[in-house]
């Protein structure tokens, strides 16, 4: 009997069963470099969607202190309305009577009743994509008097502050950024 004859045909089994087990390994290491790509291209994509809802909500809020700075009068703050050229008195556009805050609460639909439009495409890095336009709305704060002299004809000079309150969405709907500023005009 030849010894290195009889070791081969032992091991004829354990070539095939350790290849399996190799290609089997192989399988899940493939499996699992899939499912993180996949979940790396998701939070991109989030992050993008982000990105461009912040910028969107931007460009807003400088629209809404263009607006304001517009006006060579005072436009007078109002308390009810649609948001079409419409200076709000705090804390009450749209009559929002919720719990929380209006600003904190409101939804698209109430955004697109009360909200002025800012435009309705953006460029971010190529793309014009995004979900709903960027919208704005203004609430007067009051007036910083320029004296502290009372009963003189001087009493209205100064600078009235105005909070913009910006709403911008990204690629999808469910991506929203809010941001707000506080503007200072003198009439």
């Amino acid at each position: 009997m030849n010894p290195k004859l009889d070791s081969i045909r032992k091991q004829r089994g354990a070539v095939l069963i350790v290849s399996l087990i190799m290609l089997l390994v192989l399988t899940l290491l493939g499996f699992s470099a899939i499912q993180n790509t996949t979940l790396e291209e998701r939070m991109a994509g989030s992050l993008r969607s982000g990105q461009v809802a912040f910028e969107a909500a931007e460009s807003a809020l400088r629209g809404g202190e263009a607006w304001i700075d517009q006006f060579n009068t005072r436009p007078l703050p109002k308390t009810s309305g649609t948001a079409q050229e419409v200076v709000w008195v705090k804390d009450s556009p749209g009559n929002y009577n919720e719990t929380n805050y209006w600003w904190q609460e409101a939804d698209a639909d109430w955004w697109s009743t009360y909200g002025q439009t800012y435009g309705n495409t953006l460029s971010i890095g190529g793309a014009t994509d995004i979900s709903q336009g960027p919208r704005f709305l203004v609430e007067e704060l009051g007036l910083k008097k320029d004296t502290l002299v009372l009963g003189q004809s001087q009493d209205e000079i100064g600078q009235y502050y105005y909070q913009v309150t910006a709403r911008g969405t990204g690629v999808n709907t469910n991506t929203v950024v809010k941001l707000r500023s506080t503007y200072a005009r003198r009439y």
